[in-house]
């Protein structure tokens, strides 16, 4: 077998136009400016380092303590009932009695899915635990028990007005700043931008 063709000429057109025009950008920024960019050097290198390259962040962390805590009380479950929870079919739709009583099942047989079946007690949910705990502490810190109280119907909840967020502000003083360069906005000008 011919090894394929090498060193053949290759037809030069001269320099690509949107690099000689961004060549002459560059020259006429440097000129305008009396800085001259300098890209790709030790120094420039060490000025524009990104410093956040330098840490290696933890890709695979440990899993979550709820997360361990629910896989847990799953296998458990799981070995206590002799099944497993990965569910590989839809569950038929029933009325209120547990009667299948629209699409069935395909291994149904129009038998009535099985009903008040046990289920397992593992104690008080891990997070509800964490909850209270919290609670308790931040009531100990304040000095002040918290106790929720029914909201009365004929009192709606009213949300305090804080101020304008301060987006929105800055938001405001940029509008007004491009405003005061272009004048008002108008919705003709998004149409002349696409």
């Amino acid at each position: 077998m011919k090894p394929a063709k090498i060193n053949y000429p290759v037809n030069n057109f001269g320099a690509d136009p949107d690099m000689a025009s961004t060549l002459n950008s560059i020259a006429i920024g440097e000129k305008t400016t009396g800085h001259k960019l300098v890209m790709g050097t030790a120094d420039s290198k060490a000025k524009w380092h990104i410093v956040a390259k330098d840490t290696l962040y933890d890709t695979q962390p440990k899993i979550d303590a709820e997360m361990t805590d629910s896989n847990r009380h799953m296998v458990a479950a799981e070995n206590r009932l002799g099944t497993t929870f990965v569910q590989l079919k839809e569950d038929p739709i029933t009325d209120s009695t547990g009667v299948v009583s629209q699409y069935t099942h395909p291994e149904s047989k129009d038998k009535k899915i099985k009903m008040n079946y046990s289920v397992p007690n593992f104690g008080e949910d891990q997070e509800m635990l964490d909850q209270e705990k919290n609670l308790a502490d931040t009531e100990k810190a304040m000095g002040h028990v918290f106790t929720p109280k029914e909201s009365d119907p004929a009192k709606p909840y009213t949300v305090p007005n804080f101020g304008e967020d301060d987006d929105i502000k800055d938001a405001k003083l940029s509008i007004s700043a491009a405003e005061g360069l272009h004048g008002p906005w108008t919705p003709k000008m998004d149409l002349e931008t696409k």
